[in-house]
């Protein structure tokens, strides 16, 4: 279908959200345009984001007083469980691979990549890898262990404070439901599988 005005430029904005920036050419900002960059954009959004973020709260202390630091891990918590399906999806890119009417494969969202025999593809593959390890695994053994430690950090008069840095996780469930935020997780890394 070839979209027209308004909304072509709804569906260019909206693209933004499955962290696809190539509505903002965002080539012509690093003078190169390929599948490394596309592939290495989704997986710096986050640290970005997280960086602006701590720069403002650094700030906002500097020149207005105390900011309590649980506010900023709260919001970046929610912002990786917000991000979580779509960074997902997009470190699954390179091993979704399609075949070719001469029998090769190429990855579906970059045809003229061939899969496990061009170096591009491997570079993307050991990108994906980091990005597995770092947001989908290493999110869900954060999420896992804060889950574990919960009932005794309650329980603890020295430790009930830690829950706080956890609401993201914790605060959306009643108390006896505390460990659905794992099971939301879980479908979430489901959701992205599938």
């Amino acid at each position: 279908i070839s979209w027209t005005e308004p909304m072509l430029s709804f569906f260019r904005f909206t693209s933004l959200f499955r962290l696809d920036f190539d509505a903002l050419n965002v080539a012509c900002v690093f003078q190169q345009d390929g599948a490394m960059l596309r592939g290495a954009l989704p997986l710096l959004t986050y640290p970005f984001i997280v960086a602006g973020l701590s720069l403002v709260v650094l700030t906002h202390r500097m020149f207005r007083g105390y900011f309590p630091l649980d506010r900023l891990w709260n919001v970046c918590g929610m912002l990786l469980l917000v991000l979580y399906i779509t960074i997902s999806l997009s470190v699954l890119l390179p091993f979704k691979c399609k075949t070719n009417p001469n029998g090769s494969l190429a990855m579906a969202t970059e045809p003229g990549i061939i899969c496990w025999e061009s170096p591009e593809h491997l570079k993307l593959v050991y990108m994906s890898i980091l990005g597995i390890l770092v947001y989908v695994i290493g999110t869900f053994c954060v999420a896992c262990w804060a889950t574990l430690k919960y009932q005794s950090w309650i329980a603890s008069k020295t430790r009930w404070h830690v829950v706080k840095y956890y609401r993201f996780l914790f605060s959306r469930f009643r108390p006896e439901c505390y460990y659905f935020g794992l099971v939301y997780l879980a479908r979430n890394t489901l959701i992205a599988l599938l």
